[in-house]
């Protein structure tokens, strides 16, 4: 529970142009759907919290945007 209370106070707002993917995501995303996750993101921004490390790369949360 306090790892959760850490991730929640520690929530910071960071553009979006410093985000990286990372090599070592199995997941990938259809062309299709990609387009709309893009446009979705450049049209509302991110809605959700996405998990991202010191050096900006993505973890985890990009497909609850």
């Amino acid at each position: 529970m306090e790892d959760l209370l850490y991730a929640i106070r520690n929530v910071q707002i960071v553009d979006r142009d410093r985000l990286n993917a990372n090599d070592w995501n199995p997941n990938v995303v259809s062309g299709a759907n990609k387009k709309l996750l893009v446009q979705s993101i450049l049209t509302n921004g991110f809605t959700t919290p996405i998990a991202i490390r010191e050096d900006f790369n993505i973890l985890d949360g990009y497909h609850g945007h």
